[in-house]
């Protein structure tokens, strides 16, 4: 079954005099970024603006961005930093590859807004903790992470080093065993924690009993401000918080399926296939068998750009293995990110999508679909749930620059109930808005 999903535009910020940042005169973003976006104007969307005013005027501890996957989350999440220099972050990742990649772009938002500030930016994971423990001289982990929460600005980890930190498992004979939890709970000022609709029940459990714990000991006159970024929130998750007694608020941007003044287009028109694959038929199967119309998909946009996410990293080996075979290499370059792939393999990997003459197709696992944002025209994918199917169909469509944007769902011979129910809701060859 084939549609067609139209395009999306966000509505940008009102600008100065009914800004929710409060520029009355001049604009704030502008002022300090004369050369963040286009043109004369603010180009926040309205749900940067909105968050903003959450973070710094609301009554609200926690705050959920719910805008569209392409519409601009990180610098929602980051926005109140940039324009206040004493602002301390956290944001939390997670995976280390999503780690990287908001590292580069929270740099570049700093070179157009606070240049100086990229000294206080730090990334933090296992393996650099480690390596910074093995550096200093009589170093252990309970002091690396202690140093960073107290000179650092914006720092850049993963849950696991956050839900350690919260619940005292990184001690020092030294120092009193509650220091280190009670520097994380008082010394910044915004929790961020991204894409977390994938996280399990025991992940929930342990970022609420993070959250309680900073909320005790943090002083009234600062109150903990939380923000969590997903364009698919779990429902039962935010009952759970206000059941707890948080107060929540959720933001979400405006959009739009057609042009309109004061919106911007966020995500291009996409040509939307699901695929119902048989008992004979696996994914790799599929691949196999359509590799000449995906050589053709490609090829047409001169050097295209694919990506096909897969859920098992077996399966992702075994692909990549099979497409080299098919594919010369100096026409189509496949390429590989999953788990097993390391850091210096997977920048190589992004250098051939920005630079390679040839087409590039990468195959990869949930390591690729997690936020990180790629230049592709062509996606292929696996999806298990709703939450999934609409986290990977978010990477396609936001870059402009191709003629045509192709998106194949395959879906599992152990799920035919899935094509059932999306025949009773679609209709072949229908366009569809992405608009709820």
């Amino acid at each position: 079954m084939k549609i067609t999903l139209m395009p999306l535009y966000s509505q940008l910020n009102p600008g100065v005099g009914a800004c929710p940042l409060g520029c009355m005169q001049t604009c704030r973003v502008k002022q300090q970024a004369p050369n963040f976006g286009q043109g004369s104007n603010c180009t926040l969307s309205s749900h940067q603006a909105d968050t903003y005013a959450a973070i710094f005027n609301g009554e609200f501890e926690v705050i959920f961005n719910t805008s569209s996957t392409g519409d601009g989350k990180s610098l929602a999440a980051y926005l109140a930093a940039l324009l206040n220099p004493g602002f301390r972050v956290i944001g939390l990742y997670p995976t280390i590859e999503l780690v990287t990649d908001q590292q580069k772009q929270v740099f570049r938002y700093y070179e157009q807004f606070n240049p100086q500030g990229q000294t206080l930016i730090d990334t933090l994971y296992g393996a650099e903790l480690a390596r910074r423990v093995e550096a200093a001289e009589k170093g252990n982990k309970f002091k690396e992470l202690l140093l960073t929460f107290k000179q650092k600005y914006v720092i850049l980890t993963n849950p696991d080093i956050f839900h350690l930190v919260a619940h005292f498992r990184y001690q020092n004979p030294a120092y009193n065993r509650a220091e280190l939890p009670i520097s994380l709970a008082r010394n910044l000022d915004l929790y961020i924690a991204d894409e977390f609709h994938i996280f399990g029940v025991h992940q929930e459990a342990a970022i609420l009993n993070s959250m309680l714990l900073i909320r005790h000991n943090r002083p009234k006159k600062r109150p903990m401000r939380f923000l969590f970024t997903s364009a698919t929130p779990k429902p039962e998750f935010i009952k759970m918080l206000k059941d707890s007694g948080f107060r929540v608020k959720t933001v979400g941007g405006n959009y739009q399926s057609q042009v309109k003044q004061g919106f911007r287009q966020i995500c291009q028109s996409v040509n939307l296939e699901f695929v119902q694959l048989d008992q004979e038929t696996d994914s790799l199967s599929w691949l196999t068998k359509e590799a000449q119309n995906i050589r053709t998909l490609l090829q047409a946009e001169g050097k295209g750009r694919g990506l096909i996410i897969l859920n098992s990293v077996a399966l992702v080996t075994r692909a990549v293995r099979q497409l080299q075979d098919l594919f010369p290499d100096e026409i189509v370059r496949v390429r590989e990110v999953s788990g097993r792939i390391d850091r210096q393999e997977r920048t190589l990997t992004q250098a051939d999508l920005e630079n390679a003459p040839q087409s590039v197709l990468v195959v990869g696992t949930s390591a690729v679909d997690v936020g990180v944002d790629f230049k592709i025209h062509l996606l292929i994918f696996e999806a298990s749930d709703s939450a999934t199917f609409i986290q990977r169909l978010g990477r396609l469509g936001r870059h402009a620059g191709f003629s045509t944007y192709k998106a194949f769902v395959l879906l599992s011979s152990r799920t035919p109930w899935v094509m059932a129910r999306l025949k009773e809701k679609l209709v072949d060859g229908q366009t569809i808005s992405r608009i709820k």
